[in-house]
């Protein structure tokens, strides 16, 4: 099998789909897997083991790290077992066990293993995980895959893991493009070239390469590379110019307005939207004196959801009300709904005919998207009947945004409980009912974030669900991280078949021990 797509292209001379690349990545990827778990689990685990364990360790688990170094993991494992089967609260021997099953791949009886550990102890082993954790990491440095190992540089970066810093840096002659700026972006400081490579990749002839490129230099460099992003600005690729407008008005550079107000007739509605509203963050955080309110009205001549919506931030900025109310009647429910909200002087009238026009549409994103603003729009108190009514709506997405209003102003001081109760059996109906993955999982995290062990165990099962594609386990993984919890499955998705998966778990481990 070809190494690579670039590779492959040149033997043949034909160029290779997007679905192909896919499919020689994951092949690769698997054909690598056993291999690497071997490798990369002794290099980045053996370091701690012997060092944390084999001095003050009972016999059975001075064994198991002798059979784990010298990579018979299910040596290993027995001798973890003999450990547990003489003292269950030998924690090193619940340690030795769960890695030995994380080399082996075995993420069933990883899943047992924690949760029986979890439970024992009536809490999680913050370090256990952590090591784990950023020994998959390390492992997906290494992933025959791209997209993995660009996703392990990230979780790097955030965990700020100092032991895998020379590992990223290996990184930056990477033959992938995008692998290569996305490491260099992680370590802008610490490495003489990465700040070459990051400049070059702004020029580089893939689009996606310039994307990461610009929004990791706005991000890391920020004013410092201004004229970069401005040039950035005026890319022939739509992605690019939106991402370089955001970040001006993120760095609120008045220089760039000349750049932005060229932007406001771009083609692409989402960049003149971006430039809307870059334009009146500018102006409401400098000196610079800009008729927001004339912007505006050229704006709404144009047709795009994000340019009119950027023609409200305009209007806003401007404290233009005349405009705001005006636009409060527009055919669009959710401009309609974003405009009543811009007011600075509120209209309690005007607001409560847009939120029953949003409540009644037959759009379902216009139903949610009323319940999402009616806090502002009419007042909590006012729009708890309106929460309640639409726990009913047909549409699922409704009913939990609607119970997620519920929840929120049930757990507040002075909330009702009933509420919080309701909220509870719609976020437990939709996950036991609803065809779409998405919402299930939305539920799940509603559940788990009220405490509910039913969400807890979705989270915990989604994860580690072999009918579910790679993409929704990853999503699953990430879904942890808003509801600030550690299952079983989580852990035992760093032994999932996929690197994508592991990675995610693994990044969202160190995220919530954090």
């Amino acid at each position: 099998m070809p190494q690579g797509t670039r590779d492959h292209a040149n033997i043949t001379g034909a160029p290779v789909s997007a679905e192909v690349t896919v499919a020689m990545a994951s092949a690769r990827e698997l054909s690598h897997n056993h291999e690497m778990k071997f490798s990369l689990w002794r290099s980045c685990l053996l370091g701690t083991l012997c060092v944390g364990l084999v001095g003050c360790a009972s016999a059975p688990v001075r064994e198991s790290v002798r059979r784990y170094e010298s990579g018979d993991f299910a040596g290993s494992r027995a001798a973890a077992k003999a450990a547990l089967a003489r003292s269950e609260s030998d924690d090193d021997a619940w340690g030795m066990k769960l890695r030995a099953e994380l080399a082996l791949g075995d993420a069933g009886a990883v899943m047992e293993t924690y949760a029986a550990y979890q439970q024992r102890r009536g809490s999680d082993d913050a370090v256990l995980l952590r090591d784990v954790a950023q020994a998959t990491l390390g492992q997906g440095l290494k992933s025959p895959a791209a997209r993995v190992r660009m996703a392990a540089i990230v979780g790097v970066e955030a965990a700020e893991i100092e032991d895998l810093a020379d590992a990223v840096m290996a990184l930056l002659g990477d033959d992938n493009p995008q692998v290569a700026v996305t490491a260099a972006l992680a370590v802008l400081s610490g490495h003489p070239d990465a700040a070459k490579i990051a400049e070059i990749a702004l020029k580089n002839d893939d689009p996606a390469v310039r994307r990461i490129a610009v929004n990791g230099v706005g991000k890391k460099v920020g004013m410092l590379a201004v004229a970069d992003i401005r040039a950035a600005a005026t890319d022939h690729d739509a992605g690019v110019r939106r991402i370089a407008v955001r970040w001006l008005g993120q760095l609120k550079d008045a220089d760039s307005v000349d750049t932005l107000r060229g932007r406001l007739r771009d083609k692409d509605d989402g960049v003149r939207g971006a430039a809307a509203t870059a334009l009146a963050k500018i102006a409401t955080s400098s000196a610079t004196k800009l008729d927001l309110a004339g912007m505006a009205r050229e704006q709404l001549k144009l047709e795009g959801l994000a340019t009119r919506l950027g023609a409200i931030d305009l209007a806003q900025a401007a404290h233009a009300d005349d405009l705001l109310r005006t636009l409060a009647q527009d055919d669009d429910v959710s401009v309609a709904l974003a405009a009543v909200s811009a007011l600075s002087a509120p209209d309690a009238t005007l607001a409560l005919a847009v939120f029953e026009r949003a409540r009644k549409s037959e759009s379902y994103a216009a139903r949610a998207g009323a319940i999402n603003v009616a806090p502002r729009a009419i007042g909590k108190e006012a729009a708890l009947p309106y929460y309640r009514e639409l726990t009913n709506d047909p549409n699922p997405v409704v009913r939990l945004t609607a119970a997620r209003q519920l929840a929120h102003a049930g757990g507040s001081a002075g909330g009702v409980k009933a509420d919080v109760e309701l909220a509870t059996t719609i976020f437990a109906a939709v996950l036991e009912g609803s065809a779409d993955f998405d919402n299930r999982l939305s539920a799940a995290v509603d559940l788990a974030a009220l405490h509910d062990s039913r969400g807890l165990q979705a989270l915990s099962k989604f994860t580690t669900e072999r009918a579910l594609t790679a993409d929704e386990r990853t999503a699953a993984a990430a879904a942890h991280r808003m509801a600030r919890v550690v299952t079983p499955g989580l852990v035992a998705a760093l032994a999932d078949a996929s690197g994508q998966v592991r990675v995610e778990a693994a990044s969202v481990l160190l995220a919530i021990r954090r």
